[in-house]
């Protein structure tokens, strides 16, 4: 109930996003020398905005690639003290939001590395020398 409730709240955010957009746009359109847009532009600017919802939305895609692999580079940090890297393009609106939760997972991988690490790095040996025997047992 809390996710319809959440899509429809996204649904009814994107709808309002739009028409500003469209009012900025016809604003602007003819400051620049250029004609208002036309009802079948409105309606295909307003849809592409409403298409974000939609899991297959290139844009959506992009924009989560972006963020997935912004939020991946924090894992190979050596400490959470030196948590910050190039934030891909596109994703400034929401840089100081990202770089709180990288920082973040930064801190709580760097603080898992150090309680658990003496603890796995022997199952870790153990697989990986397991591994690299039943390779050399295969030839």
């Amino acid at each position: 109930l809390l996710l319809i409730s959440t899509i429809f709240r996204l649904e009814e955010i994107l709808v309002a996003v739009s028409d500003q957009i469209h009012r900025e746009v016809n604003k602007l359109l003819p400051e620049h020398g250029y004609t208002p847009l036309t009802s079948e532009q409105e309606a295909i600017l307003k849809g592409q905005i409403g298409s974000i919802t939609q899991r297959g939305n290139v844009i959506r895609n992009l924009i989560g690639e972006r963020i997935h692999s912004y939020l991946k580079g924090f894992l190979n940090f050596p400490s959470p003290q030196k948590c910050l890297h190039d934030l891909p393009g596109g994703l400034a609106p929401i840089q100081a939001e990202l770089r709180e939760i990288g920082c973040t997972l930064s801190r709580v991988l760097h603080h898992n590395r150090m309680v658990f690490g003496p603890y796995y790095s022997g199952i870790l040996v153990k697989l990986l020398f397991m591994d690299s025997d039943a390779g050399m047992d295969s030839r």
